[in-house]
């Protein structure tokens, strides 16, 4: 999206990524020929989740003949993660938006503070931020929501170190951490391709 840097720090990310970061989730492009956001930070006021960015969008089509499209994606409000830790990721806590059609987006109310739907753990591999990475839905109707979170170990900087865990869900907003919270996929060894994450 915004050239390597963009994964090292929102910070040291090139100016336009900070810029897209900030704005919101836009592929929809407005008659102006420019993208327009179909998600942006700070609409709902400054006590939403993600106040200051918003990113990574995993959307579903509907299922049933005029269903809801689905999406769920990640932010913050501030600078920080959980735990006071200055956040270099744009990942903080995961979110819920709706579409009669894909394009017109709605945010969910979740039941967390900010109307997040997912956040950080108290003590577990993923208590510092979380990440979206997919969202399945089984023959049941069940949500099974892939995501990824880092705590306080990881060097350089803690919070790098991210697990893939996994939650559950009936209705796409009240989330069910899986596995008693631990994590599905954990780093690799040392000398291995995902030893950091």
């Amino acid at each position: 999206l915004c050239g390597s840097n963009a994964f090292v720090s929102e910070w040291r990310a090139p100016k336009r990524c900070t810029q897209i970061l900030r704005r919101g989730i836009s592929p929809r492009v407005a008659p102006s020929g420019r993208p327009t956001p179909l998600v942006v930070p700070k609409k709902e006021g400054p006590q939403w989740w993600d106040a200051r960015n918003s990113a990574s969008p995993v959307v579903k089509p509907p299922t049933e003949p005029n269903g809801q499209w689905r999406m769920w994606y990640y932010g913050r409000a501030g600078t920080e993660w959980a735990k006071g830790l200055k956040a270099f990721l744009p990942t903080g806590r995961i979110g819920c938006a709706t579409s009669s059609d894909g394009l017109k987006w709605r945010r969910c109310k979740g039941p967390l503070e900010g109307g997040a739907v997912l956040d950080p753990s108290e003590d577990a591999f993923d208590s510092v931020h979380v990440g979206v990475g997919d969202v399945v839905q089984l023959p049941n109707g069940t949500l099974w929501m892939y995501y990824f979170g880092g705590g306080l170990d990881g060097l350089p900087n803690q919070g790098i170190r991210m697990q893939i865990g996994l939650a559950t869900s009936e209705d796409g907003l009240k989330w069910q951490r899986a596995e008693g919270g631990q994590p599905v996929l954990s780093p690799g060894d040392e000398e291995d391709f995902d030893a950091l994450f």
